[in-house]
């Protein structure tokens, strides 16, 4: 690929975001829900997850946090913030939880469309080839913007 390697990251790290923005149809996340999913991918914890393991993760990962460690969640909502005891609640949630669990890896090298989660949309840009589109629910029904 012509893109170096934190452009090549960069674009890795919106695919797992984006994966996880992705909701059930009928099944709303609370706002410290979605917070501590993201937390997830921000921190690099999803960056060797395969990709269709994504929500399986973010599914096993919140259903932890919520047996384990609910006092984080309703932190996060009157907090209204991250604060630093919060970081450490999720980190130290987080080792547990990779400890208890295995998840498929990703391959080392992987096109440029898989990192964009294979999108088929119009084509913007021939130099950069990236897709612009509207995802549908769980990113599915893509259309073209």
């Amino acid at each position: 690929s012509d893109l170096d390697a934190s452009t090549q990251h960069q674009l890795l790290r919106g695919g797992i975001l984006t994966e996880l923005l992705k909701q059930k149809q009928f099944v709303p996340m609370t706002t410290a829900e979605i917070i501590t999913s993201l937390w997830s991918g921000t921190r690099g914890y999803l960056d060797k997850v395969a990709t269709k393991e994504i929500l399986r993760f973010e599914a096993l990962w919140l259903a932890h946090v919520k047996s384990t460690r609910g006092d984080i969640l309703s932190d996060i909502m009157t907090k209204k913030q991250i604060t630093p005891e919060i970081e450490a609640g999720l980190k130290s949630g987080m080792e547990e939880f990779l400890g208890m669990n295995e998840f498929e890896g990703r391959a080392d090298e992987q096109p440029l469309a898989v990192l964009l989660g294979s999108i088929p949309c119009a084509s913007v840009g021939s130099q950069f080839g990236i897709a612009a589109c509207r995802l549908g629910p769980r990113g599915g029904d893509n259309q073209r913007v």
